[in-house]
């Protein structure tokens, strides 16, 4: 009989530790144990999707397995293998309990491998101890999204209540900075000259390399960037720069080749360039980080290859349209912590708390 494995986690950081492995590895031994065939050729993984937002459903890959149960594509009696019920879902109990049930209507038999429990339609209909603990886990589950979600929420609302006395965040401009009192944005006189003498040198004819490379030549310095790879210019740290040719570009993609690597052949927001990498649909999402192509080229400038672009822990897209954090930022509120840290222990990361005592065990002390 086949089985289906399904893996998911909230935040991209969760790949780099024991989670992705502790999962593969349970269901490789599950499998085993019961002479079971994993079938690949739906491959079930949602990394960085939300099962409290339900966006593993609407747009991750459990939905699209979930179809292909309905479609009858997947043979009844076959098992999908999950680490635990709150993979599955994390919503309110009556969705994630309508989710539960569709799935064994359809012949599919669910099996939590940390305790290997196997529901099935027939499992749940004679005994009713196991509706009940699935349900009680259901709520369990809802209920610690539900209150972190409430905490950062009104740890956002406390920072709105007050944005006239106090900034949410040190993002701004890099000719600006934020000051001491955090009531206002600051001009940094000496980089708002750069930045007007830039220009001026483009509207005089001079193309990006001509203005970087006189720019490094009288040493002057990089605007810091977190986790900016090494090499970029002084031009280049502004964000959006010129080409050979005087056409925008992104900052930091690497040396200017010397021709129109910024023409649209077919007009679709995708310069050539980026088409020759086989991304090729603007509205698609190559790197799987949530946010179009077309958005990541022309809005976030984010890397379209790579789906946690600053490596904070937090995919593109989970920063950007649900956080609001800078997805080209590790630690957007400045405050030492990275995002993906702060949402996983439930702080904001858009303001600086690092002196916030969540658990009421008091400050620090070094012994």
């Amino acid at each position: 009989m086949k089985a289906y494995s399904y893996i998911r986690f909230s935040t991209p950081q969760q790949a780099e530790g024991d989670s992705l492995r502790r999962q593969l590895d349970l269901s490789d031994q599950y499998a085993t144990k019961h002479n079971l065939e994993i079938d690949d050729s739906l491959r079930i993984t949602d990394l960085g999707k939300s099962a409290y937002k339900e966006k593993h459903l609407s747009e991750g890959a459990l939905g699209e397995f979930l179809k292909a149960v309905e479609a009858g594509e997947v043979e009844r009696g076959s098992y999908l293998l999950v680490e635990s019920l709150d993979r599955l879902s994390r919503a309110c109990v009556p969705k994630a309990l309508r989710l539960f049930l569709n799935l064994l209507e359809h012949g599919i038999k669910i099996v939590t491998l940390g305790d290997e429990r196997c529901y099935s339609e027939q499992s749940v209909s004679k005994d009713m101890t196991e509706m009940i603990i699935s349900i009680a886990i259901m709520s369990r589950a809802h209920e610690e999204s539900q209150r972190k979600a409430q905490r950062v929420a009104a740890a956002w609302q406390a920072k709105r209540d007050q944005i006239g006395q106090k900034k949410l965040s040190r993002n701004c401009p890099r000719w600006l900075r934020l000051s001491e009192d955090r009531k206002s944005f600051v001009i940094i006189p000496e980089r708002v000259k750069l930045v007007k003498e830039i220009f001026d040198l483009t509207i005089e004819g001079l193309g990006r390399q001509a203005i970087a490379t006189r720019l490094n030549r009288r040493s002057e310095p990089v605007w810091n960037q977190p986790r900016k790879p090494p090499g970029l210019d002084v031009a280049t740290s502004l964000g959006v720069v010129l080409d050979a040719q005087g056409e925008s570009r992104p900052a930091g993609i690497g040396p200017d080749i010397g021709w129109d690597e910024f023409r649209d052949a077919d007009t679709d927001g995708l310069p050539d360039w980026v088409e020759a990498l086989g991304i090729t649909d603007p509205a698609a999402d190559f790197d799987n980080d949530g946010l179009s192509n077309l958005a990541e080229y022309q809005t976030h400038l984010t890397d379209l290859e790579a789906p946690d672009s600053d490596g904070d822990g937090l995919f593109d897209g989970v920063e950007v349209l649900t956080h609001g954090t800078n997805p080209l930022s590790t630690d957007s509120d400045s405050d030492g912590m990275a995002d993906g840290w702060e949402i996983t222990n439930g702080l904001n990361p858009l303001a600086d708390d690092a002196q916030s005592d969540l658990d009421d065990d008091g400050p620090y002390q070094s012994i």
